[in-house]
């Protein structure tokens, strides 16, 4: 059973499927997590690797349409990119339909799948959130859903989208998917952690959001409480954004990705448009987002809600290259990746493993930002 979890995307299919209630996630010496089953409660059905992508071959979509777009300057602010995710799942709720999303838990800070179905819930999965989303039981809610004729949206990465699609075992018309054009992701033992360090050392007593994308914050690491910012640093003199980045932490499966390709296995995909606006001869803000069309279903959504979008321009998708890496290939392996690895098996600390492992790095950043006043900045960051 669940035989090659060296390849496990943790997209809780199997969970989902399992009649018995016998297969829990849990994490493994590097911080990942993977499927664990109950031989008590195990009754050798083999549903789970029957709904399991190590053993499928996934159906993927030749692109239609590619555009570049993005939103009101007032709508987008908190967006990751040009705020075309956020348009989607409000017009979908707008008419009567549900989304399901990503949101961080405010009590421990992971990443989850979540259920929405009012336009001012929607705020709650906006933006990037640059960690490993716990799928849970939502499988079986979003099938649920769909049975009772409700019209279905789910964002997410492509691994979990292809967890979607195992697990009900046939298309749905009422059903839309919104893949992310992903760059890979980390466990979300590791964002808690790190969380945990900061608070202590910032002496911060609570937050209630995490933010790494947004106008005036935009790629930078950011804590809030009720809308108040509480901690700031850029991407690349902080020690998880500046991992993540770099591929130091992700998990090895996100190395070795299927869906890293052109070809995607969403209705619809979205991500950043990577320099589109040294390409074209348009007043371009920070972060367009790029939206590939992929599937008829797809189109009809997509033609229903371009009015609404202020900017949007078809484009060849050759435009996109090479910046949009994860569009063409799986980010490559960092040399310190093994590093970071065997310190985090060591330690069991994600804090402790990834200054170890990125102290250098983060010290070579410093100076290149801060040339002046150099030495009082490193020994800020050499904590934090």
């Amino acid at each position: 059973m669940l035989d090659n979890l060296e390849k496990c995307t943790s997209c809780g299919a199997c969970k989902n499927i399992c009649p018995k209630s016998a297969i829990t996630f849990v994490a493994n010496k590097e911080g990942f997590i993977r499927p664990k089953i109950d031989s008590g409660l195990c009754v050798n059905c083999g549903l789970c690797d029957r709904v399991c992508q190590i053993n499928a071959n996934p159906i993927l979509y030749e692109h239609k349409h590619v555009y570049a777009a993005w939103i009101n300057k007032s709508i987008r602010k908190n967006s990751g990119s040009g705020g075309i995710g956020y348009l989607l799942a409000s017009k979908f709720i707008e008419a009567k339909g549900i989304v399901y999303g990503t949101a961080f838990n405010s009590k421990n800070y992971h990443p989850e799948i979540i259920r929405i179905d009012s336009v001012d819930k929607i705020e709650s999965i906006r933006g990037s959130k640059y960690c490993l989303s716990d799928v849970k039981y939502s499988l079986k809610l979003i099938k649920k859903d769909l049975i009772d004729g409700l019209n279905v949206l789910f964002i997410s990465t492509p691994c979990q989208i292809a967890g979607l699609k195992l697990f009900l075992k046939k298309e749905y018309l009422n059903l839309l998917t919104v893949d992310l054009i992903c760059h890979g992701v980390c466990s979300y033992n590791y964002l808690e952690q790190e969380i945990n360090y900061i608070k202590q050392k910032k002496n911060i007593s609570k937050i209630d959001d995490v933010r790494f994308r947004g106008e005036g914050y935009n790629f930078s690491f950011t804590m809030w409480n009720e809308g108040v910012m509480l901690y700031k640093k850029k991407a690349n003199l902080n020690y998880y954004f500046h991992g993540f980045l770099t591929g130091v932490t992700l998990q090895k499966n996100c190395l070795d990705c299927e869906y890293a390709t052109t070809k995607r296995i969403g209705d619809i995909t979205i991500g950043d448009f990577i320099n589109y606006g040294k390409k074209v001869d348009v007043k371009c803000i920070d972060s367009p987002s790029i939206v590939l069309v992929n599937t008829n279903k797809g189109n009809k959504f997509f033609e229903s809600v371009k009015m609404e979008i202020e900017y949007i321009r078809e484009e060849p998708l050759s435009l996109a290259s090479p910046e949009c890496v994860s569009l063409y290939h799986p980010f490559k392996k960092h040399k310190l990746y093994d590093t970071f690895q065997e310190n985090y098996s060591l330690t069991q600390n994600y804090s402790i493993a990834i200054r170890k492992t990125l102290k250098k790095s983060i010290i070579k950043n410093a100076i290149l930002r801060y040339p002046k006043g150099i030495l009082r900045r490193v020994k800020l960051l050499m904590g934090i």
